[in-house]
């Protein structure tokens, strides 16, 4: 497997909930060589989620930006703003650098984050992230055909 679509969150918790929101929506479209799932923001399982594969595409709710905007970025630095990459007690990015350290990381991650507006108790998205669900799944799209689109490329060079 190459690439990997992981939707990050709590469905019970709001707009942590957007993360498995979005990746269902990937996972309906039945695309060729993509795996998707649903995981929960623990590391472990984060590691496990990505293990084989050459791209991993997360999604999820970022605290502490502006409630619907979706940002897409790459994971492998220290972000100026870690708050920002996600709703969870240990972030994406403190998980990437522990994966790192034991040797557990895809080629590239990429984060498709989308601002919370509320990560309480309860089912259903706040109304700026439902509304924000579709220009999150055309990110993780693009992504895809941009790394389908690469995976092409050496075989139709003529050498």
């Amino acid at each position: 497997m190459t690439t990997v679509v992981i939707g990050v969150g709590n469905e019970f918790r709001r707009d942590d909930g957007v993360g498995p929101a979005v990746a269902a929506a990937v996972a309906a479209r039945g695309l060729p060589g993509v795996r998707v799932l649903t995981c929960a923001a623990e590391p472990a399982a984060l590691l496990d989620a990505w293990a084989g594969s050459r791209l991993a595409i997360l999604i999820d709710a970022a605290v502490g930006d502006e409630p619907g905007r979706v940002r897409t970025a790459p994971l492998g630095e220290p972000p100026d703003t870690p708050e920002r990459l996600s709703s969870h007690d240990l972030s994406l990015w403190q998980t990437y650098r522990l994966g790192r350290e034991l040797g557990r990381v895809p080629d590239a991650v990429l984060v498709v984050s989308v601002g919370a507006a509320d990560t309480g108790h309860g089912a259903g998205l706040s109304p700026a992230v439902a509304a924000a669900l579709p220009r999150a799944l055309d990110a993780v799209l693009t992504a895809v055909g941009d790394a389908l689109a690469e995976r092409e490329e050496p075989a139709n060079q003529v050498p």
